[in-house]
């Protein structure tokens, strides 16, 4: 089963690790006289990150697969482990390292669309 799809398309393989965070949005502004002005500016967008592995022969053609369905100019609708999905962008994917031949090691991350 498929942890991770974006626009209708799985992982390859499920990330070995995620984190789903939600933040709210603050501004902190400093008065003239000491303390500080702290205004909440409401919810902020969710920021799905992680990291996964990608195995076999062909590893720099799996990872420009990856780059090519997921890093794109278009947001789309992501779904994580079951999660009800919600529009947005991928703004990152790197590869992270190669411990041996046969696995790439790369992370990601994608950001909610609020505008949606």
């Amino acid at each position: 089963m498929s942890v991770f799809a974006y626009g209708g398309k799985s992982f390859p393989v499920n990330p070995a690790s995620f984190t789903i965070e939600h933040r709210r949005a603050h501004i902190r502004t400093p008065l003239p006289n000491g303390g500080e002005l702290f205004e909440d500016m409401g919810l902020g967008p969710r920021v799905v990150t992680g990291t996964g592995m990608l195995y076999g022969d062909d590893l720099s053609g799996q990872y420009e697969a990856l780059k090519a369905d997921f890093l794109t100019a278009d947001k789309a609708q992501l779904t994580v482990a079951g999660l009800a999905g919600f529009p947005a962008w991928c703004t990152r994917l790197a590869v992270t390292g190669q411990p041996d031949p046969d696995t790439l090691t790369f992370a990601f991350e994608f950001v909610e669309d609020l505008e949606s």
